[in-house]
């Protein structure tokens, strides 16, 4: 495992690192087993009013009990796939952050996607620290300022990881946007799950 240095991307807040090739020596084997181990699910959403199927494959790891909600989703929680644990573990002895859940997403080529979003719900707290992983294809990940302003956008590998903490989420959204990439992309995003009441 790389001991590099994060880039800061945010320098007015410092919000926003990454960590470009933290566990690149890691990748290939965790994304191997999630992809085969992880019971994915292809969930429909609603955007804009309208029920849509959404173009990528995801899947929800917590406690017993801790349902996740978003957009019409609920989140039946799975239990954790070893290679997920072990992932876990790496992310929260690199960052000194406990975490006790992960949404995982699988965009199985570069025609799948996820649109503009912050993650705000209540369930991530005030402010969420997200530690995001990225296995398989290298893919463009962008983020632009909620006020408006410029848009940046990152390459990010396999092996990377992005740590999304304080007030990030209200200050930024992100996505990833579509792109001709062939091959399939994991992304873990690590979270401090707080249930809220039913």
């Amino acid at each position: 495992m790389s001991s590099d240095n994060p880039c800061v991307l945010d320098p007015e807040h410092g919000e926003l690192l990454l960590y470009p090739a933290l566990f690149s020596a890691e990748a290939s084997l965790w994304y191997s087993q999630l992809r085969k181990l992880v019971p994915w699910r292809r969930e429909q959403a609603m955007i804009f009013g309208r029920r849509r199927v959404l173009p990528r494959l995801t899947a929800w790891c917590a406690g017993a009990g801790q349902r996740y909600r978003y957009s019409g989703i609920c989140h039946e929680p799975t239990p954790w796939p070893q290679p997920l644990c072990t992932a876990r573990t790496a992310v929260e002895k690199h960052i000194g952050t406990a975490f006790n859940s992960a949404l995982i997403s699988y965009y199985r080529n570069g025609g799948e996607y996820i649109g503009w979003h912050s993650d705000n719900e209540a369930s991530m707290g005030a402010q969420p620290c997200i530690a995001s992983l990225s296995l398989g294809a290298t893919r463009r990940f962008q983020l632009r300022p909620r006020q408006g302003g410029k848009t940046l956008s990152i390459e990010l590998p396999a092996g990377s990881l992005l740590l999304m903490r304080g007030h990030s989420q209200r200050h930024w959204q992100h996505r990833l946007p579509p792109s001709s990439v062939a091959r399939g992309r994991i992304n873990i995003s690590f979270r401090h799950f707080e249930p809220t009441s039913p």
